[in-house]
C-alpha cells in the first residue's frame, strides 16, 4: 500500500510476476473525513498488544495477547484423530442464587464453533479469525445468559476446525503452517445476585467426542455424514497456552 499525496491516490500491491510487482490505483475523492462510532483497528504498542474492543453489547472481538489471556488452559484432540473433534463439559447452574450474568470466552488455534445444549452460540463463522498465531489470538466473547437456567444440567460443546491455523493455505497448497492440530480454549464465567461466581475453564475435565465433520478445510469446503454417532467420550491432551510470546 502506498499514498501518493501530490495527486491524492493509492496504490495497491495485488500480485507480483517474477521479480516485478503489480499494483493498481485508486483515486481519493475526498479529503474529508467523517466522526463514526464503528470500532476501529489501532496499533499496538511495546507495552501492550490488547486493542480496544467492539462497542457490540451482546459479543465483541478483541486480541489478545497469550501473555494477557486468563484462558490458559488448551484443549487438542488425541494424535491421529480424523475429522473435526467437538469437546464436551456438562455442568449445572446452581439453583440457589439468581443468576445475572453468563458469559462465554472461546479461542482457537484454528476455528471454533461453540454450542450450549446442542444449540449455536452465535451465527458467527470462522470464529475466532486469522491473527498471528506465534503471538496472539484472537477471543470471542459472547452473552449466554438466557440460554442458562437454575437447577439444570447444561453442556457446552466447542467443535474444532482447521482453519488458517493447520489447513491448507496460500497459493502452493501448504498445509499445517501453524500447526498440526487445531485447540480450543474457552472459559465461562458465571456471576450471581449474591455477589459470588463461578468460572468454568478448558481443562483436563473436558471429553472429546466425534462429529458429523470427517474432513474441513477453508479451500475444499466440508465433508459431512450425518449419521455419525457421538459414541463414546475420550481424554483430552491438555496444553497450557505459551507465556512467553
Amino acid at each position: 500500500l502506498r499514498v501518493q499525496p501530490h495527486d491524492r491516490t493509492v496504490l495497491f500491491m495485488v500480485g507480483s510476476i517474477g521479480s516485478g510487482s503489480i499494483w493498481r490505483r485508486m483515486r481519493l475523492t475526498s479529503t474529508s473525513l467523517e466522526r463514526s462510532n464503528e470500532p476501529a483497528l489501532r496499533p499496538w504498542v511495546r507495552s501492550s498488544r490488547l486493542s480496544r474492543d467492539s462497542t457490540r453489547p451482546a459479543r465483541s472481538h478483541k486480541v489478545l495477547s497469550r501473555s494477557n489471556s486468563a484462558l490458559v488452559i488448551a484443549t487438542r484432540a488425541p494424535e491421529g484423530w480424523r475429522g473435526a473433534p467437538g469437546f464436551v463439559r456438562a455442568f449445572s447452574v446452581s439453583g440457589g442464587a439468581a443468576l445475572t450474568a453468563a458469559v462465554l470466552e472461546v479461542t482457537a488455534e484454528g476455528l471454533v464453533e461453540p454450542l450450549l445444549d446442542g444449540r449455536p452460540v452465535t451465527a458467527d463463522v470462522l470464529l475466532p479469525g486469522w491473527t498471528a498465531y506465534r503471538h496472539r489470538l484472537r477471543v470471542a466473547t459472547y452473552d449466554v445468559t438466557a440460554q442458562l437456567g437454575p437447577g439444570r444440567t447444561h453442556e457446552i460443546e466447542l467443535r474444532a476446525g482447521n482453519g488458517w491455523y493447520c489447513g491448507r493455505l496460500g497459493w502452493r497448497g501448504a498445509r499445517a503452517l501453524y500447526g498440526d492440530r487445531p485447540g480450543v480454549a474457552a472459559a465461562l464465567t458465571l456471576r450471581f445476585d449474591d455477589g459470588s461466581s463461578h468460572r468454568l475453564v478448558t481443562d483436563d475435565t473436558w471429553r472429546t467426542v466425534r462429529t458429523a465433520t470427517l474432513a474441513d478445510d477453508l479451500y475444499d469446503g466440508e465433508h459431512l455424514d450425518l449419521r455419525t454417532r457421538r459414541g463414546a467420550a475420550h481424554p483430552v491432551v491438555v496444553e497450557h497456552l505459551d507465556r512467553s510470546r
